[in-house]
């Protein structure tokens, strides 16, 4: 039987070529119905079998089987990734930059203060040893001026007689120890 010639339509296609156009786009609308149908089957059967069952058997094989393509992507992504990081970090505004400026200053000055509560910490934990390790009874002062030369080292601290303290006695503070000239 001789083939008919297709009649063309108003815009120059043959009504064939109309009609495998919707028959291909109806196919691929119901194998992805069919898709989507399958694949919550198969995520309700595998959270009904939690773990053991034939289908976890088969996602561990498949994961296996996936894995080195898996880290082949990763490995070659990485680079790109990277590059990305350092692109987005040279184009940071100048209101970021500032911000993070301020930031590490803050924290820079939050360091210097945690410095100075160690260096603290560490002399009184020395008193304390010393005072239990000798039996000493003392009296906590404060430094509140110093000076030092070429020829003696004083400091000037918070208490005197009215605290109990004498003049001659000894002054310690943890790190050398003093001796109390006129309080």
């Amino acid at each position: 039987m001789p083939k008919m010639p297709s009649m063309p339509s108003a815009h120059g296609r043959s009504a064939s070529s109309k009609l495998k156009r919707t028959e291909t786009s109806s196919g691929a609308g119901l194998l992805t119905l069919i898709l989507v149908t399958l694949s919550l089957i198969l995520f309700t059967l595998s959270v009904r079998e939690a773990g053991e069952g034939m289908l976890s058997g088969m996602r561990s094989v498949a994961q296996t089987v996936v894995s080195p393509l898996r880290i082949a992507g990763a490995a070659i992504t990485s680079p790109i990734t990277g590059l990305s990081n350092i692109f987005r970090n040279l184009t940071a505004d100048e209101e970021t930059l500032s911000e993070l400026k301020e930031e590490n200053q803050r924290l820079l000055a939050r360091n210097v203060e945690l410095e100075e509560a160690e260096i603290s910490l560490k002399q009184l934990q020395q008193l304390l040893d010393m005072r239990s390790s000798y039996n000493l009874q003392s009296t906590a002062a404060r430094v509140i001026a110093g000076s030092t030369d070429s020829w003696s080292s004083t400091v000037t601290i918070d208490k005197g007689t009215s605290s109990g303290l004498a003049v001659g006695m000894p002054v310690v503070d943890g790190v050398a120890p003093f001796l109390a000239i006129g309080c």
